[in-house]
C-alpha cells in the first residue's frame, strides 16, 4: 500500500513539474509573440505612412507626432497622429481611423489629410474582410485604395462621396460592396475630423508624443 501511495504522489508531483513548466513555456512565448506583433504592426504602419507621405517631404516624420482625443474617428483611446511637417509648416496630417461598418468587424485604417483638406492618401492596416472579395482592399492585392488620393470632398454633405452602387464616385467590388462603403464612410469622417479641428492639427508640434486634447490650442 506505502509503494502505491509513494507512486501516485510520485506521478502526482511529475504531472505538477510538468504543468507548471509547460504554462511557463506557453506564457514566454506569448510574450515573444506579442512583442513579435507589435514590431511587426509598427514596421508596416511606418511603410503605410511613407507611402503616403514621401519620405522626402519630412524624412523626421515618425517623431512629429501628437496624442488626440478622437471617438468620432472610432477610437475609444487617444490617437496618435502625425504631422508631415515642411519648412515649418504642416502639409499634411495622417490619423488612425476605425471603420467599425466592415462586412466581418472593424478595418483599421490610416488616412492622410493634406492640409487644404484633400485626401493625401489611405492605407488598410488590419481587417479581417473575405479573401478573394473584401481584402482588395489591401494595396497588394488591388489598387482601388489608390482612388482616394487627391480626393475632395465639399463641406457638409457630399452625394459623391459613396459607392457607385449608392450614387457615389467611388468603385465597390462584385459582390461586396459592404467593406468598401466601409472605407469611404471613415474616410469622410476622417476629412471632416480635420476640419473640425483644422487650426490645431496644423499647429507644428516642437515636442514629441505630447498629449493633447483636440480643438485646444497650446
Amino acid at each position: 500500500m506505502n509503494e502505491l501511495i509513494q507512486a501516485i504522489r510520485g506521478n502526482a508531483i511529475a504531472i505538477g513539474l510538468f504543468a507548471i513548466v509547460t504554462s511557463a513555456v506557453i506564457a514566454l512565448t506569448q510574450v515573444a509573440t506579442r512583442d513579435a506583433i507589435l514590431h511587426n504592426k509598427e514596421a508596416f504602419q511606418a511603410r503605410a505612412l511613407y507611402e503616403i507621405v514621401p519620405r522626402e517631404l519630412d524624412p523626421d516624420l515618425l517623431d512629429h507626432t501628437l496624442s488626440i482625443n478622437a471617438p468620432e474617428l472610432g477610437l475609444d483611446e487617444d490617437a496618435l497622429m502625425y504631422q508631415a511637417i515642411q519648412n515649418g509648416q504642416v502639409r499634411a496630417v495622417l490619423m488612425p481611423v476605425i471603420a467599425p461598418d466592415g462586412y466581418s468587424g472593424d478595418i483599421e485604417l490610416l488616412v492622410g489629410i493634406n492640409a487644404d483638406s484633400s485626401v493625401a492618401g489611405v492605407r488598410v492596416l488590419s481587417h479581417k474582410e473575405t479573401p478573394g472579395l473584401g481584402d482588395k482592399i489591401e494595396l497588394s492585392k488591388s489598387d482601388w485604395i489608390l482612388d482616394f488620393t487627391g480626393a475632395e470632398k465639399t463641406v457638409g454633405r457630399d452625394d459623391s462621396w459613396a459607392v457607385q452602387k449608392d450614387g457615389g464616385r467611388f468603385d465597390q467590388f462584385t459582390g461586396a460592396t459592404i467593406t468598401p462603403r466601409a472605407i469611404v464612410g471613415a474616410t469622410a469622417r476622417a476629412i471632416e475630423f480635420f476640419r473640425a479641428h483644422r487650426d490645431h492639427l496644423l499647429t507644428p508640434v516642437t515636442n514629441t508624443t505630447q498629449p493633447q486634447t483636440a480643438g485646444v490650442t497650446e
